[in-house]
């Protein structure tokens, strides 16, 4: 398993912060994925075998389709 911190900004709505963790949840190779609004964090936790930047393209997309204005920024990620 590895972890993929992941920083948003730009969102304001704990709902629409909820949604997208939910959706990122759904995603295959995601086994785990915790919510941190105070310090405005997801932390994911993945298969060994997901293709990060493959995922974080998803990512990308859940939150722009969820709410357009939030900024993901995923912190320290190694895609090779």
């Amino acid at each position: 398993m590895d972890n993929i911190k992941i920083n948003f900004r730009g969102n304001h709505c704990i709902n629409c912060t909820r949604a997208i963790r939910k959706a990122i949840s759904k995603l295959e190779g995601v086994e785990n994925v915790e919510l941190n609004f105070g310090e405005n964090h997801y932390l994911l936790t993945i298969d060994k075998e997901s293709n990060i930047k493959q995922m974080l393209k998803k990512i990308y997309d859940i939150g722009e389709k969820i709410e357009p204005d939030i900024l993901l920024k995923p912190e320290d990620v190694d895609y090779e």
